[in-house]
């Protein structure tokens, strides 16, 4: 007997809310507050890297050892991001970073410091990745 009393009710509970929500043809408020409708945001991530015959490798100041990275714009507009990649250094992994900015479809080496002795490094690198790109002027 409660059973069904009790279903009784979910079911009265689910026809209840059924009916709720707009019916007038309003839009849905949005999170902010307002009724108009959200724009997308596009992620852009303008930035390449050349292969790995481009990269050089070089001594730097105090014998520290250099990456000079090729970084390739692919859009019209000047963008800013962030390059990172991983070397090995006595065995050990690190990521290293450095900002970046380009004009649009511009392509240069960036030089990326590795804090290590230049003469007793073997040269290397791995997962090259960039940041998600920022239209230079949009920056606040």
């Amino acid at each position: 007997m409660q059973r069904r009393t009790f279903l009784r009710l979910l079911g009265v509970g689910t026809v209840g809310l059924a009916g709720c929500g707009s019916s007038d043809g309003e839009a849905p408020p949005t999170p902010g507050g307002g009724t108009e409708t959200p724009t997308a945001s596009f992620i852009v991530y303008p930035f390449n890297a050349g292969s790995a015959t481009e990269f050089e490798f070089a001594e730097g100041e105090n014998g520290t050892a250099i990456i000079r990275v090729p970084v390739e714009n692919t859009k019209p507009e000047p963008y800013t991001g962030t390059l990172s990649l991983t070397v090995v250094v006595d065995g050990e992994k690190r990521t290293l970073s450095r900002s970046i900015q380009l004009a649009g479809n511009e392509s240069t080496k960036f030089p990326v410091k590795v804090d290590t002795n230049w003469s007793t490094w073997s040269p290397n690198f791995q997962n090259v990745r960039f940041s998600q790109g920022t239209p230079v002027g949009d920056e606040d």
